[in-house]
């Protein structure tokens, strides 16, 4: 049980503080007497007042709550809140008084921290952990038919076929890769391990839709390895686990996780032995 709570307070407080932060900031904006701004629920653990408006930190670390003029709980909300505030109130600025357009402004204020809280907070794992680097290099298939014009010579890529360099620059990834390819020089030569002659393709021009085009017909060889298995899905019921790689399906051999794909998409209906 408190275990519990103490993630709740974790994972829920955080996101809770900076929802009715935006509520505060908002009403501030606009004129609305804010009487309280609590960081927790019920009585203080310590506080102060500066101006009209209170400032606590409470006991119940789940996220906090905005006490604005014309909008004070009683009975078991209010006791939840820490109560009545001593702060005299402007009837003139209290909330239910505003106009609409004030209201609505701090009713989203809410949501809007939310969302941009979430974006700092992407942004930063972004800017510190980058995309997750694909390793691998080797082709699973090539939409023949979606190549750009020019390009047609990677159509004879086959499957397992691993592209070592392009342009001369040693190609490590897939990301390296889709680097090149959305924006490499209008001319690439692909070198493939295994092959002695080279494939060039000239794109007919540099714009980034025909290069998204080109990237999206490589389709990138992914092995059949299990990352997430969800909890009380067939597949755990099964006895399949995170890090588990498919080797075969009724009997065929697994090689990619396309062909995984295609085995369940034609077994409807049908157990599939793993």
């Amino acid at each position: 049980m408190l275990l519990t709570l103490a993630a709740l307070a974790v994972v829920l407080g955080p996101l809770i503080f900076v929802h009715e932060l935006g509520h505060f900031l908002a009403a501030k904006a606009v004129g609305i007497q804010v009487l309280r701004f609590s960081i927790g629920f019920g009585r203080p653990i310590f506080g102060w007042r500066r101006g009209e408006t209170e400032y606590w930190l409470s006991w119940l670390p789940l996220g906090g709550y905005v006490k604005m003029a014309g909008l004070e709980d009683e009975g078991v909300a209010g006791g939840v809140e820490g109560g009545k505030s001593d702060v005299p109130i402007d009837p003139a600025r209290a909330f239910d008084r505003q106009p609409v357009w004030k209201r609505t402004i701090v009713i989203l204020a809410g949501v809007t921290m939310n969302a941009v809280f979430a974006f700092l907070i992407y942004s930063g794992l972004a800017a510190t952990t980058g995309a997750p680097e694909l390793a691998s290099t080797e082709i699973d298939s090539v939409a023949a038919h979606a190549l750009p014009p020019g390009t047609e010579a990677l159509g004879r890529l086959r499957f397992g076929d691993r592209i070592v360099r392009v342009n001369g620059d040693t190609i490590r990834s897939w990301n390296a890769l889709l680097d090149h390819l959305l924006a490499g020089p209008t001319t690439l030569r692909f070198e493939v391990a295994g092959r002695p002659e080279p494939i060039v393709v000239h794109l007919p021009d540099g714009g980034l839709s025909t290069r998204q085009t080109l990237a999206q017909a490589l389709t990138r060889l992914d092995p059949p390895r299990l990352g997430i298995v969800e909890p009380g899905r067939p597949a755990i019921r099964a006895g399949l686990r995170p890090g588990d790689v498919l080797v075969r399906a009724n009997g065929d051999t697994l090689r990619s996780w396309s062909a995984v794909l295609h085995t369940v998409w034609n077994s409807p209906a049908k157990p599939v032995r793993f």
